[in-house]
């Protein structure tokens, strides 16, 4: 009877000190901080990941830590620690996308109305002209088409339209000799 209980005592103590490492939670949490740390490319949300980062080499010490352990391995701390940096760094990475799409929103709109006051010196200074009204034209043209951009939220479009816009007014300038 002894012998069996002993037995089965060691097969316990043997299983739990077998136990592996969470390498599936892992290779996620390593992906998930990698894919933010490309999203936030060293501008947006550096805290934020700073803290993830913090996280996931805390969950590798522990699994290391385990890993020394010869009986009793327990990887339940990690792997909770592991799962909580893939939530976080998808927090992370969506904070900075966030952050990266208002800036492009407020470059296209700071671009838009920038050209517009141009549009607006030009019309005063150069309006009447017959040579600058073609290029006037294509200039509110090309300023409309950054509105229609922007309405889209294709921010990069807005820009590439008020830049075209601006060399149109500079063109009209040139045309009229101002």
């Amino acid at each position: 009877m002894i012998r069996i209980i002993t037995a089965a005592v060691v097969a316990v103590v043997l299983c739990v000190g077998c136990a592996k490492a969470p390498q599936t939670e892992i290779d996620a949490a390593v992906k998930a901080v990698a894919d933010a740390r490309t999203v936030v490319a060293g501008k947006y949300a550096m805290e934020q990941l700073a803290a993830v980062e913090k996280t996931l080499a805390d969950a590798q010490s522990e699994i290391a830590r385990q890993n020394r352990t010869l009986i009793g391995r327990n990887y339940t701390a990690a792997s909770t620690m592991l799962k909580e940096v893939v939530v976080k760094a998808a927090e992370v990475s969506a904070a900075a996308a966030a952050m990266a799409a208002q800036e492009s929103k407020d470059a296209a709109e700071a671009a838009i109305n920038r050209t517009y006051a141009d549009y607006q010196n030009a019309i005063k200074r150069v309006g009447k002209n017959a040579k600058a009204k073609p290029e006037l034209a294509a200039a509110m043209a090309g300023l409309k088409e950054a509105q229609t951009a922007m309405k889209a939220s294709n921010y990069g479009a807005a820009i590439e339209a008020a830049k075209k816009a601006a060399e149109k007014i500079v063109a009209a300038n040139a045309a009229a000799g101002k």
